[in-house]
């Protein structure tokens, strides 16, 4: 009950409804991002082609499985294409949200609210995020697809205790998975922001520390790392790992969030850079 109250609390705070846009303008970077559209949907073109016929799961059975293939290619052209563009708009949203406040002067006015300061920053947060309108649909391709990758894993593999956890997992991480990844990239976004004066710089470096924990944090590479290691496929087995590994920063970031809301609130102005 109380998460509930709190819920609606947050929906009806001034300040959640600014960031997502229902009245004032606080992010003049959000619609020069938005001009950029139609390149963002190419480059999810690309990578869908790219990744469609890179599924490692397609190709553990003696079958080339092309109709599956078929099926589940334009559900994945999609997702990839909503998927680039939350990733790449998530610290344009959240970035700019503290150090623009506080080089407009208007963060000790937001201090002055009965509000503790890390509500203020977690209505920030959702409210930016709340600007993705498109989650719905990701949320439904996410579900088709993990029903049609797991029947795929079942037809391949031997019914076995193990495997059948391992799929079930599995299925559960092709569902939330690219929540965690947009959540993630959003957290250290909002972070630089608390650290950074300047927004070009906290969304430059969003994106540059994204696209290094993207690359350590592969499907593909961990799918050729587990295979054959354990009975489960190993398209499964790399994405329950790596979905924990974003659950996990996840967390952690949660945690310094917290605590630069905690300077903040005392009022000790701690910018590294300019």
């Amino acid at each position: 009950m109380k998460l509930w109250r709190w819920w609606q609390q947050l929906q009806a705070h001034p300040l959640y409804l600014r960031e997502k846009g229902e009245w004032g303008n606080p992010n003049p970077y959000y619609t020069r991002f938005t001009n950029l559209m139609p390149f963002f949907v190419l480059a999810g073109l690309v990578f869908s082609f790219c990744g469609a016929g890179t599924n490692t799961l397609l190709f553990e059975s003696d079958d080339a499985l092309w109709w599956t293939w078929c099926i589940i290619f334009l559900p994945i052209l999609v997702k990839n294409i909503i998927l680039l563009n939350a990733t790449i708009l998530a610290p344009v949203l959240t970035a700019p949200t503290i150090s623009h406040e506080i080089n407009r002067g208007t963060w000790d006015i937001l201090r002055l609210t009965p509000q503790p300061t890390f509500f203020i920053v977690i209505a920030k947060l959702i409210g930016s995020l709340g600007r993705l309108s498109f989650m719905t649909t990701l949320l439904l391709i996410n579900i088709f697809e993990a029903i049609i990758m797991s029947l795929i894993g079942f037809f391949i593999s031997s019914p076995t205790i193990t495997i059948t956890i391992g799929i079930i997992f599995g299925a559960t991480s092709i569902i939330f998975r690219p929540f965690l990844e947009i959540l993630f990239i959003a957290l250290i976004g909002l972070i630089l922001s608390t650290f950074l004066r300047s927004a070009n710089t906290a969304i430059a470096t969003s994106y540059i520390l994204w696209i290094c924990f993207k690359l350590a944090n592969n499907i593909i590479l961990w799918s050729g790392i587990f295979y054959d290691v354990l009975p489960t496929p190993s398209y499964f087995l790399s994405l329950t790992f790596t979905s924990t590994n974003y659950l996990i920063i996840i967390i952690i970031l949660l945690a310094i969030l917290y605590w630069r809301s905690y300077r903040l609130d005392t009022g000790y102005d701690w910018h590294l850079w300019g």
